[in-house]
């Protein structure tokens, strides 16, 4: 066939997204933590909410964005964030005690007295031990109160998964190999994020995808990024250079380098997030026709509630590749994408949750494609497609840091060349820990 590598290739960056998705989310949270230690809650908050929107979802994070809607003085928001970690091993005593200083702030001493009495017995540690006993002495007069604890502040996440693909080449039904109709998959990915100075933030994670059968579509990816963050007026912004490496099937595939430009500020409703990744592709010796340039500028809209957050976008990407050329044949790699999104993340209880995403793709290569009819002769054709995608995650926290969780991920590839047009199907479910 005379287009697999094209394939391959369109495969590999496809699941390069996963990992990718949950690096911006630990970015975002640590950002979040950064903000909130320099006393800028309104950009904390706002890069709080970003981080829960891409997918984080535990308790830590609740604990923080309650904590940061008590600084902001909106202590109804505060408290409905408590409110769904009262039970959790680690911060239902905290979540307590916090209650409580929200109650005093609404001037019900009773109420306050009750969440410091939970807070007490539910206490794992001296210091909320002391915390809770010294509020109950103080509402009797007796003492003074002392503040909350504050956030930690590195965080990470690893995850394992086992699923099942329908379509791993990404073809059309005509044009897939018996050895490539499904098969079934084994998925982990981690990522870290924490400060080295007070503006300097250190990224870094990987992500594996290996097939039972179908080998050459196994896929290992590694990356690490160093970033600038910055207070600009009503802006918080970022500067980085972050760096990754893909292999395939055991074998060097790709190499990269990424310049990251962003803004994020808040709005009357919500958050802006404005980013740009301009990147070098170096392809390996078999795969030097993926070399070239690709910028993607990502404009986004974030906002919601505790229970319910939402983030809707638009991404425009620009490539330059040098493309797939033999003798008069040629493919062209140099696709210029126009997507619109929407995902929606849902609180159903302080341990249930789901994030819903749907996003339609337009992507219009630069040059045509020449390929050969069933007669043999040479045909072009300008390559023109329409992507829609669609998945939802439920997951379940079993603790603050161990969770699980059930994907399905739908896509139908329509395109002006047939090989290019096709569908897939994926099932996941995995099991995650977050720190």
């Amino acid at each position: 066939m005379m287009f697999s590598n094209g394939r391959v290739a369109a495969f590999v960056l496809g699941m390069g997204m996963s990992a990718a998705v949950l690096a911006d989310a630990s970015s975002a949270y640590q950002e979040g933590m950064e903000a909130f230690r320099n006393g800028q809650f309104e950009i904390a908050l706002g890069r709080f909410q970003e981080a829960e929107n891409e997918g984080m979802q535990t308790p830590t994070l609740h604990y923080n964005l309650a904590t940061t809607y008590y600084r902001l003085n909106r202590y109804a928001e505060s408290a409905r964030h408590f409110d769904l970690i009262q039970d959790d091993a680690r911060w239902g005593a905290l979540a307590e005690y916090n209650l409580g200083l929200i109650a005093e702030q609404q001037d019900d001493s009773v109420r306050a007295f009750e969440h410091y009495q939970q807070a007490y017995r539910k206490a794992a540690t001296t210091q909320t031990l002391q915390l809770s006993a010294a509020r109950m002495l103080a509402l009797s007069g007796q003492a003074q109160a002392e503040p909350e604890p504050e956030p930690s502040t590195w965080s990470g996440y690893i995850s394992a998964a086992l699923g099942y693909d329908d379509n791993p080449s990404l073809t059309g039904v005509d044009e897939i190999l018996p050895s490539e109709s499904s098969d079934s998959f084994f998925e982990t990915l981690g990522g870290f994020s924490g400060n080295l100075s007070e503006s300097v933030r250190l990224n870094g994670g990987f992500y594996s995808r290996a097939y039972d059968e179908v080998n050459e579509f196994n896929v290992t990816g590694l990356y690490a990024g160093l970033f600038h963050d910055r207070q600009l007026g009503h802006w918080r912004t970022a500067l980085g250079l972050s760096l990754d490496n893909y292999w395939l099937d055991g074998s060097q595939y790709m190499t990269g380098a990424t310049f990251l430009t962003q803004g994020l500020r808040p709005l009357p409703v919500g958050n802006i997030d404005i980013r740009n990744q301009l990147g070098y592709i170096k392809g390996d010796a078999a795969y030097d026709y993926l070399d070239g340039i690709r910028n993607r500028l990502t404009v986004s809209w974030v906002g919601g509630s505790a229970e319910q957050l939402w983030r809707v976008g638009y991404i425009n990407e620009f490539n330059d590749r040098d493309d797939f050329a033999v003798g008069p044949l040629f493919q062209s790699l140099s696709p210029v994408r126009h997507s619109i999104f929407g995902q929606l993340t849902q609180q159903f209880s302080a341990r249930v949750s789901a994030i819903t995403r749907l996003e339609y793709r337009n992507s219009r290569y630069r040059d045509d494609d020449v390929g050969v009819d069933a007669d043999y002769r040479l045909i072009k054709t300008r390559r023109d497609e329409d992507r829609m995608e669609g998945s939802m995650m439920v997951r379940y926290d079993m603790s603050d840091t161990l969770g699980t969780f059930a994907e399905y991920r739908y896509t139908d590839n329509d395109s002006n060349i047939s090989r290019y047009v096709y569908d897939s199907n994926q099932f996941m479910l995995g099991v995650d820990v977050a720190f």
